[in-house]
């Protein structure tokens, strides 16, 4: 595809991105516009020391890919889409700050067109670059869409920007760990579920935005994470890409996903691990122990003496109904 002084067409910026354009976007993030120089992110022959490239596969993904084939499609497993709030490179010495931004509002209705085709209910939009934030936060605000860093600037990650631009993305996608009191106590006994993480702005879903150190594998629909809290060594947990409480409110795609990638899930634990059993189980609701709402199931590997006696198994969740031999029902 050509490259010329003042970038690419709209059709070969589509082309590009289109090979890379998750199904079921996460998180779309919107930046000023492609650069004049023609080095478009989506395009895989470019080199991996881009600006813009480099920063996202180091700050927000934690990779070093070989090529950037490689890290865009990294960057799409994790549900992520990269939009421009205009096709015209704007970053000409020509253009004012004032002129910039007329362009920008000049292609709104493209942008929103875009966002519209990619965003489901769930997909959550950042926006960076001090103008982009200024000039389009409250206005998509107002069409409907969430924007994850609302009333929040990220800096574009230029030379002397890097660092907040790292820090504030990060924090923005619930990326680095939130500080909070944890057991120290990994009996089977114990609740296996995680620490409570209150959900809010300040702190997102966990399992929206996991630890990419963390992630086993990844699909359109689902996702493996090890837990953070093993209650034994290879705990694993199997959760949907889309945000939702219970397995009640999964579709019929969503959990036939997550039946199979159990099994997924079984092949890479026992990679590195012997158990000789399962524990295979969902919490469902506070009543049931449930403290992080978005759907997850827990794949729990047993190993022959890890408790004195482990009949009953998951009647455990209610103490003393577990063996039901040892303790009949009267």
């Amino acid at each position: 595809m050509s490259q010329v002084p003042y970038g690419l067409t709209p059709t070969e910026y589509l082309r590009y991105r289109q090979r890379y354009a998750p199904k079921r976007p996460r998180v779309i993030f919107v930046f000023e516009s492609p650069p004049k120089s023609g080095k478009y992110f989506y395009n895989p022959d470019g080199l991996v020391s881009e600006p813009l490239f480099s920063a996202i596969m180091k700050d927000v993904l934690k990779i070093k890919p070989a090529n950037k084939d490689e890290g865009l499609r990294e960057f799409a497993a994790n549900g992520y889409l990269l939009l421009d709030a205009t096709y015209s490179p704007v970053n000409h010495p020509h253009l004012s700050p004032r002129e910039r931004d007329n362009l920008i509002l000049d292609d709104l209705p493209i942008l929103v067109e875009e966002l519209r085709k990619y965003a489901n209910a769930d997909t959550k939009v950042v926006l960076v670059k001090t103008n982009v934030c200024k000039l389009l936060d409250s206005r998509l605000t107002e069409l409907g869409f969430a924007i994850l860093n609302h009333g929040r600037t990220i800096p574009f990650p230029s030379t002397g920007q890097q660092k907040k631009f790292r820090k504030t993305i990060r924090h923005v996608l619930g990326l680095d760990p939130v500080p909070f009191p944890v057991k120290n106590n990994a009996s089977l006994s114990a609740d296996v579920e995680n620490p409570v993480i209150p959900e809010s702005a300040s702190t997102p879903c966990p399992f929206c935005h996991p630890p990419a150190n963390r992630i086993m594998f990844r699909d359109e629909l689902v996702y493996g994470l090890w837990d953070g809290f093993p209650a034994s060594p290879g705990h694993a947990l199997i959760i949907p890409q889309r945000h939702m409480p219970t397995w009640f409110d999964a579709s019929d795609e969503e959990r036939t996903a997550l039946f199979k990638a159990v099994d997924s899930a079984k092949v890479i634990i026992e990679k590195s691990h012997r158990p000789d059993g399962y524990n295979i189980g969902i919490n469902c609701g506070p009543a049931a122990g449930q403290t992080i709402f978005h759907l997850h199931v827990h794949l729990i590997p047993r190993y022959s003496g890890d408790v004195a006696d482990p009949r009953g198994g998951v009647r455990y969740v209610l103490p003393h109904k577990g063996n039901y031999i040892k303790h009949p029902a009267k």
